[in-house]
């Protein structure tokens, strides 16, 4: 149907707005169902498939020319090409990815690559299963069964169906080579909530059948639906702005305190965020050498540094040894100009580069 193509494009849009790799299976979907659309004379569906996909991405693109005058598209480099993945190893991914002397690798073979890829997708998959209960945290996705349990078999699947479970399982193929994140499961949500919410009034209807209150049934057991999601949600927004919260109070300070637009670097994958300072434009380094930081901030003529405790914990551990601790014994050629203290993440640390004599 033309719902369920529209439904479709935002999902590939999602998927290729998400990580760019992505496009390339997008487009072999998109070819597909074209040629697929065009064998049964349904020109429309493949029209209001291509028009969903691309309306989402002008409103993605067009956010992130308002915000930081750049499309957002193809900004980071592959990690088809990376042996380690950030949520397998992340100061070896970190080191990998932002290391000094990242430049001087030579390019992974073909064959190197397809190995890295297939050693990978296990890793991943089996760190995605670990931390499905989180992301699919809705009751909703346990009814899905009931629609195969409860549902007449003599009906046929709908081909909007089928599309819709290929956009709903893509994120579970496709990014384990790549690497897991919680957000790259968030397109596929959609099509297990509307998979989850058939098998509810499924079930619901079995049970009222059972009953002389079908009516009362159904309400009852749509309050309790929606009643349980809401704690749930409050729970969500809790954990998140004890992980989070940090970022948006350092960006108010820097936007406070610091010029606009000015550039920041930051310690590998653990800058401090500075979307909410307006910022958009980071450079990072992974290093061991604390007098590096300084070179490359003069080197490339960043005077603001971003130093994030937490991650100094997990990937970068040897900028804060007991000889070295740059968190309690600072950087030369660098002066700190602000220190926070997070209980859940420990202190970040701004420093400014000392101006030539």
């Amino acid at each position: 149907s033309k719902y369920m193509s529209s439904l479709a494009g935002i999902g590939l849009a999602g998927y290729f707005l998400v990580r760019n790799e992505a496009i390339i299976p997008v487009l072999i979907i998109i070819i597909i169902v074209l040629i697929t659309s065009l064998k049964q004379k349904r020109i429309l569906n493949i029209l209001f498939m291509l028009a969903s996909f691309s309306i989402l991405c002008i409103l993605y693109i067009s956010f992130n020319l308002h915000l930081g005058n750049n499309t957002g598209l193809f900004q980071k480099k592959t990690n088809l090409t990376k042996q380690y993945s950030e949520q397998l190893d992340l100061a070896s991914a970190a080191k990998e990815t932002y290391g000094e002397n990242k430049n001087e690798k030579t390019p992974p073979k073909i064959l190197e690559i397809m190995r890295v890829l297939i050693f990978r997708f296990p890793k991943n998959l089996l760190y995605a299963g670990e931390r499905l209960p989180g992301i699919l945290l809705s009751p909703l996705i346990l009814f899905i069964a009931f629609i195969w349990l409860m549902s007449s078999k003599k009906k046929n699947p709908r081909n909007g169906a089928s599309i819709l479970w290929i956009i709903t399982l893509f994120p579970f193929l496709f990014y384990p080579l790549i690497q897991i994140e919680p957000r790259h499961f968030f397109i596929g949500l959609t099509g297990l909530q509307i998979f989850g919410s058939a098998g509810f009034i499924v079930f619901m209807n079995f049970i009222a059948k059972q009953t002389k209150m079908q009516k009362m049934i159904l309400t009852i057991g749509t309050i309790l639906l929606v009643g349980g999601l809401i704690p749930i949600l409050c729970l969500l927004a809790w954990h998140t702005e004890q992980k989070r919260g940090y970022h948006r109070e350092i960006g108010k300070w820097i936007k406070t305190n610091l010029p606009e637009n000015i550039e920041i670097m930051g310690d590998g994958f653990g800058y401090c965020n500075t979307f909410w300072a307006g910022i958009k434009n980071k450079s990072r380094i992974w290093t061991e050498n604390p007098d590096k930081l300084a070179e490359y901030a003069k080197k490339r003529q960043i005077p603001i540094l971003i130093l994030n405790e937490e991650f100094l914990k997990k990937a970068n551990p040897e900028l804060i040894a007991d000889d070295i601790n740059v968190m309690k014994n600072g950087i030369n050629n660098m002066t700190k100009i602000k220190e926070f203290s997070f209980p859940k993440t420990g202190r970040i640390q701004i420093y400014k580069l000392n101006k030539k004599e």
